[in-house]
């Protein structure tokens, strides 16, 4: 299988802090590959040089084997970027925006109208045309971001965090379109950004990023495999350490970590920690506004990978 992207040995510091932190990895031609992070764990840095818009401070990424700085015209012809932010002019019109950034690529916006269907309707912008971009809803804003990234036809798309803040409905949308996408064009896509259930039949290939650094490049399913037991998610009515010291003595109890205001209980026997935990709520008099149990998914592997990797700092 063909190699698209090769990233070795990437490192990228701010202050002489590590923000990415020696990260390697590849990206076949025609495949989906996500890149799966929680908030400030390197997803925006790691998007931003791969779009050639921040240098690494080592390492190396090659396109078609070539580098950016080899040959800056060439990549930029055959990848698309779509940055967690909106990339129009909010003053301007759909079409206005169209036309703008069509001319940049030379392309004709005439070709990109046509089709059946052409990639306006796809993306349901055809009646919104005369509209200005600034009044558009979160998710229509996202599909015109995507429209302009993709006017040139790009081989590779990449994505920073397009899911970010938008309803179900919105996010499946894209999905959807980027499966169409990749499956219809054959475009590689490489999806940046948080956790979301609609990505698990979506990826080739997956890696989660936290703190820089990175776990795994394989299919969702490997990754699930790896996880035994399961995963308890407690959200409390206030802290309590005493809990916390009762529940890591428990066997099978493999970790606790907290995310926010989750605390997150690894353990290899999920029912019989679960009991043991209830009985310890029940005698401290804590007080319980969530409780969840997460058995091998996607999810809870992504859980257990964060938590890897945290405990690696």
């Amino acid at each position: 299988m063909e190699f698209q992207i090769t990233v070795s040995n990437l490192i990228k510091k701010f202050n002489n802090k590590k923000i990415i932190d020696n990260i390697s990895f590849f990206a076949f031609k025609g495949k989906t590959l996500g890149i799966v992070g929680p908030r400030k764990s390197g997803k925006t840095v790691l998007s931003r040089m791969l779009a050639g818009i921040e240098n690494p401070t080592q390492g190396e990424i090659k396109f078609f084997d070539t580098t950016y700085r080899e040959n800056r015209i060439e990549i930029n012809r055959r990848m698309g970027f779509v940055p967690q932010g909106d990339c129009f002019y909010p003053n301007w019109t759909v079409g206005e925006n169209m036309e703008f950034f069509g001319s940049l690529y030379g392309v004709d916006i005439k070709k990109i109208m046509e089709g059946e269907p052409s990639l306006v309707d796809t993306l349901e912008l055809g009646e919104r045309l005369n509209d200005n971009a600034g009044i558009l809803s979160p998710g229509m804003k996202k599909r015109l971001s995507m429209m302009l990234s993709l006017m040139h036809e790009p081989w590779v798309l990449i994505l920073d965090d397009p899911l970010q803040g938008l309803d179900g409905s919105s996010k499946r949308f894209i999905i959807d379109f980027l499966k169409k996408l990749n499956k219809e064009k054959k475009t590689s896509i490489i999806y940046i950004g948080g956790f979301h259930e609609e990505l698990e039949d979506f990826l080739d290939q997956v890696m989660i990023i936290n703190h820089g650094k990175m776990h795994g490049l394989d299919t969702v399913a490997k990754l699930v495999e790896e996880v035994q037991g399961g995963i308890i998610r407690l959200v409390m009515g206030g802290s309590s350490p005493q809990l916390v010291d009762r529940m890591r003595e428990i066997p099978g109890v493999v970790g606790i970590t907290f995310q926010r205001e989750s605390m997150i209980i690894k353990s290899q026997d999920p029912s019989n920690t679960l009991s043991i935990l209830y009985a310890n709520l029940n005698a401290l008099k804590v007080e319980i506004e969530e409780l969840k149990v997460y058995k091998p998914s996607f999810h809870t592997a992504y859980l257990n990978t964060i938590e890897d990797l945290s405990e690696r700092m």
